[in-house]
């Protein structure tokens, strides 16, 4: 790669404190108190976790292309899975629109398609994972933004992924129509025998707050990241209110904050989790989420559109317990892409997907989109981060 390819943000030394502005707290009927908070820094803070302190003073994206999935003319393949590794074969899932589609370049018309590899590099489109739903069902227009994770207590492989409906399969209004998150099973990654089962009758397994007002989740929820961490099954989403339903809240329209539901079983049972007055888990929203262990704890990096004070970066986050993040590092989004928005609707190779309780010490490599425009196509990223 050459210099041009990295990103790289250095950071002050000598200055280490961040200062946190909480908006508002977000009322929960009974169920859910959240918050979304602006961020201002200057150089690193500094979080702790059992092994010490949490900090990063570099941070390097780089990009590389990638063969079988990259830009092609007359379709758009996007919103990549996490990566999962089973037996010798990485496998991704990603939703995939064609050009005739209503609302194309956007993913809305889409369905889950899945490719392989062996070497992260060089890819093989499988097939189509998972169509729309039934007529009368949540995801009838389309089935979008995947993502993918082994159940240790079921055997299975669960599949994640954000449904809409329209009517007269007209292009997809979001001030009409939510959107819900809905789960497909299979016992193997490939589908197996019988392919990818919707479950719950085909209904959502976490649906927006229709009824409510004060939330950031009361529209439209989507974006699923899905970890198995002490016994329970933590399902990370954005949410997305209609502008009647922010007042009070202190978000503008379009803000996309992040929430995290939990269940004991991978096929339904989410219940949202309340937090303090006091906290957010993630301290700056964004379009879209990646997370992954590190140490005792999680990271978190924020991608996409909305950025709330720094229009121009995104920030890297640490949670000793998934809950309450701190920022450790800023990151500079890339000046080469078409936009300046970073890493776009990005997946990180995850072994922990399969094997939760083993750590993972290799490089941290996944795949984002190339751009949000005509005939995208999906491109490697790696992340270097310097503590």
């Amino acid at each position: 790669m050459t210099h041009n390819d990295e990103e790289t943000m250095r950071l002050n030394k000598g200055q280490n404190s961040a200062k946190v502005i909480s908006l508002v707290s977000i009322r929960r009927l009974g169920m859910i108190a959240a918050l979304v908070a602006v961020l201002s820094f200057v150089g690193y803070a500094q979080t702790t976790s059992k092994s010490g302190p949490v900090r990063f003073e570099n941070v390097r994206i780089r990009y590389e292309p990638i063969q079988g999935i990259g830009p092609e003319a007359g379709m758009m393949r996007r919103d990549p899975s996490d990566v999962m590794k089973v037996s010798d074969s990485y496998y991704v899932w990603y939703t995939k629109v064609l050009e005739t589609s209503p609302g194309y370049p956007e993913g809305y018309h889409g369905t889950l398609w899945f490719a392989t590899s062996n070497d992260g590099l060089s890819w093989t489109e499988q097939g189509e994972a998972l169509g729309r739903g039934a007529a009368n069902k949540f995801d009838a227009f389309g089935a979008f933004t995947p993502n993918i994770l082994y159940a240790p207590t079921t055997d299975k492989y669960y599949l994640y992924y954000t449904g809409v409906r329209t009517e007269d399969d007209k292009n997809w209004d979001f001030t009409k129509f939510s959107g819900s998150i809905g789960v497909a099973v299979a016992d193997s990654p490939d589908g197996g025998a019988e392919g990818w089962q919707r479950i719950n009758n085909g209904d959502p397994v976490l649906g927006p707050l229709i009824n409510e007002e004060g939330v950031f989740d009361g529209w439209h929820v989507d974006d699923t990241v899905i970890y198995y961490r002490g016994h329970k099954y933590w399902l990370y989403y954005k949410g997305q209110s209609l502008e009647n339903q922010l007042e009070g809240t202190g978000l503008p329209q379009g803000a996309t904050p992040m929430g995290v539901a939990m269940s004991d079983r991978p096929d339904g049972g989410f219940e949202r989790v309340p937090l303090s007055q006091e906290q957010a888990f993630l301290v700056q929203p964004g379009h879209e989420l990646l997370l992954w262990p590190h140490g005792e704890g999680i990271l978190s990096l924020p991608t996409g559109h909305y950025r709330p004070k720094h229009s121009d970066d995104f920030c890297l986050h640490y949670s000793p317990d998934g809950l309450t993040f701190s920022v450790v590092s800023p990151v500079i989004p890339s000046t080469r892409q078409e936009s300046n928005r970073g890493l776009r609707a990005p997946g990180l190779y995850r072994p922990d997907l399969i094997h939760p309780d083993e750590p993972y010490s290799g490089p941290l490599w996944g795949l984002s989109m190339t751009s949000y425009g005509r005939n995208a196509g999906l491109q490697r990223f790696m992340l270097e981060l310097n503590e």
